[in-house]
């Protein structure tokens, strides 16, 4: 018996040890098959392939700005396009003049609802625009300024002062009476 008690322990150690061995080559493959996976928040490669139609028509607007100005772009029947250059729009804006819109920021034509500057992606311009308005709006007047504001209420104050002197009662003497009001008559 001890010798069939030592070839069962030496056959189970011999199996536990093939199946130890066999758990760690799988744990070695789903490790690799891991690291060879893209990891979750990492950026994906992006295709490189042809521009958009968008982007196409960008860069061959500035080609022709840098080279012609902007009458060569207006000119260009290619970049002065008749559908709305809002992403994903395609809207016709060539029949109704009234409702184009040209954005001062990045002048493409937009239709109605694609024509706000935020809405479009022309919002970081349109703020910026914004806030200096509003700082050009609030600054102080310059002295000149100041100094013809303050002449011309000096010049007001005494065209008041000198129609105040000039009045003159019409009553005859002070006024008798029983009214309430203050100085007339006793109280």
């Amino acid at each position: 018996p001890p010798a069939a008690r030592t070839e069962a322990a030496a056959a189970f150690l011999a199996r536990k040890a093939a199946l130890d061995a066999a758990v760690a080559e799988a744990a070695a493959d789903v490790a690799a098959a891991r690291a060879a996976q893209p990891r979750r928040g990492a950026p994906r490669p992006v295709p490189a392939g042809p521009p958009s139609a968008r982007e196409a028509r960008k860069a061959r607007m500035e080609k022709v700005r840098r080279e012609k100005g902007e009458a060569g772009v207006l000119a260009d029947p290619k970049l002065s396009s008749r559908v709305c250059a809002g992403v994903g729009c395609r809207v016709k804006i060539h029949s109704i003049a009234a409702l184009v819109t040209v954005c001062r920021f990045c002048k493409l034509r937009f239709c109605l609802k694609c024509g706000l500057p935020e809405a479009h992606g022309c919002g970081n311009a349109a703020r910026a625009a914004a806030r200096a308005a509003d700082q050009a709006a609030a600054r102080a007047p310059a002295a000149k300024e100041r100094a013809a504001t303050a002449e011309r209420h000096r010049a007001k104050l005494a065209d008041f002062q000198a129609a105040r002197g000039k009045q003159t009662s019409t009553g005859k003497g002070k006024a008798k009476g029983k009214g309430k009001g203050k100085g007339k008559g006793k109280k």
